[in-house]
């Protein structure tokens, strides 16, 4: 109506599901396009989980600045804390809204997967982080798991000159019969995997 808008308030008005032959890279991709879709469908249910993956990209650029900075002589490592924390507040967010998402998709795909593959393969999906698993799946475990990896590899992030642990360095793991589907699955077996992942995509969808 004129008005404008910006694109990030649209996502979730309209949603749709769609199974093209460039899907097949959620199973054999990098785990960039694993992320990217997992961030898309929790975007589409949840706006503050858009909104602090926005906030979450902007700590990830400052704190590889100063990371670069501090490497070459320009800053002092304790400059880092702010944005240590910025980014276990709204890590620990990402983290624990990825880790439930993963576990109510793989309760939803396993049957799906079941009744398209009749051949008694089990597929599972499971959230990988980049730090120490946590207990479970709540916020604060994920911040505690969090700010530890941080501390611990302070030396070699400063040494890098980039932010090498966070949400942007998860991944999803797609398992048939226990084991990792990349390497070993046919492209028939990661095209049945796939389709099941988006018709539970689907029911995620349709549930909210």
């Amino acid at each position: 109506n004129g008005i404008p808008r910006r694109a990030s308030d649209l996502v979730g008005e309209i949603n749709a599901v769609m199974f093209g032959a460039h899907d097949l890279d959620l199973v054999l991709g990098p785990p960039s396009l694993r992320r990217r879709y997992l961030d898309i469908l929790i975007s589409q249910l949840d706006h503050h989980y858009l909104r602090t993956m926005q906030r979450y990209q902007r700590v990830i650029v400052q704190r590889n600045h100063l990371l670069k900075s501090v490497r070459g002589g320009r800053s002092q490592p304790d400059e880092l804390g702010f944005w240590d924390d910025e980014l276990v507040e709204t890590g620990k967010y990402i983290m624990a809204r990825r880790a439930r998402t993963i576990k109510d998709l793989s309760e939803k795909a396993a049957p799906i997967h079941g009744d398209l593959s009749g051949n008694g393969e089990v597929l599972e999906l499971a959230y990988r982080l980049s730090v120490e698993t946590p207990q479970d799946d709540s916020e604060d475990e994920m911040a505690l798991s969090l700010r530890d990896a941080l501390a611990e590899n302070r030396p070699r992030e400063l040494a890098q000159g980039f932010t090498a642990l966070g949400p942007h360095r998860d991944d999803v793991t797609v398992r048939l019969d226990g084991m990792e589907a990349g390497p070993y699955a046919s492209r028939g077996q990661c095209r049945t995997a796939v389709l099941a992942m988006k018709l539970a995509e689907a029911g995620s969808l349709s549930d909210e």
